[in-house]
């Protein structure tokens, strides 16, 4: 949770040094052509008056791969960036609430884009790269002013501050449009550039609370550059913002999976893609930041929307397709988390890494849920079905509560949903919906809207992941939850 309105006040800048030292802050030894922090770091040594454009670099190994023009957004940093780095670059001084948006993404935003938050000992991607690829890329500057702008916009009420951000977002997606087609037409386009333009529209509709689905369609759109980077030898996949935006993409389209009704097309496109096999990405240092140590529970997402399409096809046929076996293998390897093993969570990131064991734990009950929907959904009565998932929610609860302001929260949205769209007892009802009220996202607000379509339904019968997607179907709206 934002828990100040009041951005607190930058450090000077160094005033001497290559441009990378002197928008990350740090102290620059001046060495040409490239000085150590740049060297150790992997970025190109620019200073001021380089005219390189990061995304069209091509380095030797061993060498950078990125470029750098500007300062860290201040007010200061108007007195001297007049000179967009490319034709299509617009300068600050044309984007009057760039430098505040810019702050704000830096300080309150990217910390939430990854399980880390404010950890001392993460470096977060988002927070000391992204900024800098914004500018030098005028796609990746509106993407980012459109999701600082919409976050601070509704952290703070201020409706012009939202309508400001759909303008940044118009402008992102106009100018998204044309790098797409020039980068399928076969022209040398980054798809790197791509992947984290998507994944920040993506994330802007999660915050915005994605009532038309465009969050879906942006999804797709990572799926095609993440899976043409795995594809790819050639393309540099030691960086920090590749590794991540790969895990952010598979961390994104594992809970688009998380529906009793999945698209088989879908199901089966991941069941053959890294996305079931999360070791691939094992081979970035940034892996963790969004599954945590808890990869291997993730894995088993893909499986169980399988499940579920085989067991619906069972019940269409009356025949015998094998799901009890499936079921059953899953359920064996959902329970063997078991809290001992939990436990024994990697604190390498610090003590904050506690928080992770309660997330786990609430992350593996409802994939349960999950799984308890996935095969007896259908085939067992509404009381007997209740039965079975009533005691994992109530046993899930308290964990939320637990994690309610922690930086941890956000990844325990999804759980949420499963929970609520199973809560049967008034008292569970009120847990919940105490949890989503005390946070300002919107895609909180969005949930306990279609939660309560759920529970006020005139169908008693009417609940858990079936009822949750009647219910939006109902309503001719979208949920995704990120």
């Amino acid at each position: 949770m934002i828990d100040r309105m009041i951005l607190q006040p930058r450090r000077s800048r160094t005033k001497t040094g290559c441009l990378c030292c002197r928008l990350r802050r740090k102290k620059c030894d001046e060495e040409k052509p490239a000085c150590q922090n740049c060297q150790k770091r992997g970025l190109v040594c620019s200073w001021l008056g380089s005219q390189e454009f990061a995304w069209r670099l091509k380095m030797k190994e061993g060498s950078g791969r990125c470029s750098i023009i500007s300062s860290l957004p201040t007010q200061r940093a108007l007195e001297w960036n007049m000179t967009p780095l490319s034709p299509n670059m617009p300068s600050r001084v044309s984007i009057p609430d760039a430098p505040l948006l810019l702050q704000f993404f830096i300080q309150e935003t990217s910390p939430r884009l990854t399980c880390k938050g404010n950890c001392s000992q993460f470096q977060n991607p988002f927070q000391d790269e992204v900024p800098l690829l914004a500018e030098s890329d005028s796609v990746v500057m509106y993407a980012v002013l459109a999701l600082a702008g919409m976050h601070m916009g509704y952290y703070t009420k201020d409706h012009a501050r939202e309508q400001t951000a759909v303008r940044h977002y118009i402008l992102a997606m106009k100018e998204l449009h044309s790098a797409i087609a020039d980068w399928v037409a076969g022209s040398q386009g980054d798809v790197v550039r791509l992947l984290l333009i998507t994944v920040l529209l993506v994330y802007y509709e999660a915050i915005s609370g994605n009532k038309s689905g465009a969050m879906a369609y942006h999804l797709r759109a990572c799926r095609q550059f993440a899976f043409h980077i795995t594809a790819n030898n050639e393309l540099p996949l030691e960086g920090d913002v590749v590794g991540l935006l790969l895990e952010t993409y598979a961390y994104l389209e594992l809970y688009s999976c998380l529906r009793f009704s999945p698209l088989e097309e879908d199901v089966r496109t991941n069941l053959n893609s890294f996305v079931s096999q999360l070791d691939y990405l094992r081979q970035f240092k940034t892996f963790g930041v969004l599954f945590g140590s808890a990869s291997a529970l993730y894995e088993t997402i893909p499986s169980i929307s399988f499940l579920s399409l085989l067991r619906q096809q069972e019940l269409r046929e009356h025949q015998d397709l094998g799901s009890a076996a499936l079921y059953h293998d899953l359920d064996k390897l959902i329970t063997s988390w078991s809290n001992d093993a939990i436990s024994c969570v990697n604190l390498e990131f610090g003590s904050d890494r506690v928080f992770e064991i309660p997330a786990i734990m609430a992350l593996r009950n409802a994939l349960q849920v999950f799984l308890e929907t996935s095969f007896y959904y259908g085939s067992v009565s509404v009381v007997e079905f209740s039965k079975k998932v009533e005691p994992l929610v109530d046993a899930t609860l308290p964990l939320l509560q637990f994690l309610k302001e922690t930086p941890l929260f956000y990844t325990a949205y999804w759980p949420m949903v499963v929970l609520g769209a199973n809560a049967r007892t008034a008292a569970h009802r009120n847990i919940i919906s105490s949890l989503l009220e005390d946070h300002t996202m919107p895609m909180a607000s969005r949930m306990k809207e279609i939660l309560s379509w759920i529970w006020d339904h005139p169908d008693e019968n009417v609940f858990g992941l079936p009822g949750l997607e009647l219910v939006v179907k109902e309503q001719s709206t979208a949920l995704c939850i990120a």
